[in-house]
């Protein structure tokens, strides 16, 4: 508690009461320092008041467990101040923030701490992935070298060409490059005149190519019954919508003795004559019988699509008998 001491006061002096602590110290109320007034808060150099905190004994400057230091500005004297512990810089929506964070250890070796900077959403990002971490998922890399070597393109930019893993004559021991096709049981669409289109082959690999087809597509028709008339005669069943009879053999037969005929290859019943086959007489039916066997170079293609191939003789009273085969398709 503070106690007050009798003050001798000389005459024409005005007394001011001074107050002492239980320990003898003075009680004092700064105002001025050095003829200023005391600054509140940080002030300026000529107004603040200057405090010294203790040393641990090495030079580092601490504070005690609980203690906290408020405003503090540390102004850019342009030489580098070390700060020993955690700190914390908050940046002022009004300035800009420039700082320099050095890590402990040398160049080539991992420092002892670690530094962990922060930014915003909008700033752009900066991929720092070490040796042995995998990329992100989808990162975009532009791969200059494969294995060492430069990577090609394929002929398109942004294409890259593929070779296989051993050479002409060589055996197969390693995975090669095969070429594929496409295996299909039945006929693909049309693609647009000029564009890619895939190879096809059968259900095992049999590469399909012209005048045949695959082995779901072959069609064969035969007239077992002699036509001794002039009618229209289905020879060949009529395919699916889109597709037409591709005719690769055909053979004719007559029985007759006396009356040869022509036998009319039709697009449909009655339709268009696609071609005429000569049936002349012979001695006879069977080994006696008369006729022809026509192989096409080229398959005979029907005009018309799903549309049945149909046969008729030209005159009455011969007795002919008509097989076919070949392929459906486009």
């Amino acid at each position: 508690m503070a106690a007050s001491l009798p003050v001798v006061i000389a005459s024409n002096q005005t007394a001011v009461p001074v107050t002492l602590t239980p320990s003898g110290t003075q009680d004092v109320n700064l105002t001025q320092t050095a003829g200023v007034a005391v600054a509140k808060g940080h002030g300026t150099a000529a107004a603040a008041l200057r405090v010294e905190l203790p040393t641990d004994g090495t030079g580092v400057v601490g504070l005690a467990a609980g203690s906290a230091v408020i405003g503090h500005v540390v102004t850019d004297t342009g030489s580098t101040t070390a700060v020993t512990g955690n700190v914390t810089v908050v940046q002022s929506t009004a300035s800009s923030l420039n700082a320099t964070v050095t890590g402990t250890g040398a160049a080539g070796t991992a420092a002892t701490g670690v530094v962990t900077v922060q930014g915003i959403a909008s700033m752009t990002k900066l991929l720092v992935t070490p040796d042995s971490v995998a990329l992100p998922a989808n990162q975009s890399v532009n791969l200059a070298q494969v294995a060492g070597t430069n990577t090609v393109n394929g002929g398109v930019a942004g294409s890259q060409s593929v070779g296989g893993t051993v050479a002409t004559n060589v055996a197969i021991t390693a995975n090669p490059l095969n070429l594929g096709a496409q295996a299909v049981s039945s006929e693909n669409a049309a693609v647009t005149t000029a564009r890619q289109v895939q190879l096809v082959a059968d259900l095992v690999g049999k590469l399909i190519v012209l005048p045949y087809a695959n082995p779901e597509n072959f069609v064969s028709g035969t007239i077992t019954s002699a036509m001794t008339g002039t009618t229209t005669t289905s020879l060949l069943a009529a395919p699916a919508s889109g597709l037409r009879n591709y005719i690769t053999q055909i053979t004719v037969s007559n029985g007759s003795t006396t009356v040869p005929t022509d036998i009319l290859i039709q697009d449909g019943s009655g339709g268009t004559t696609l071609y005429v086959i000569p049936a002349p007489t012979g001695t006879g039916t069977g080994t006696g019988a008369a006729g022809a066997s026509i192989t096409f170079p080229t398959p005979l293609r029907q005009p018309t699509t799903a549309t049945a191939i149909f046969v008729a003789n030209v005159t009455t009273g011969s007795s002919t008998k008509v097989s076919a085969s070949g392929y459906k398709g486009i």
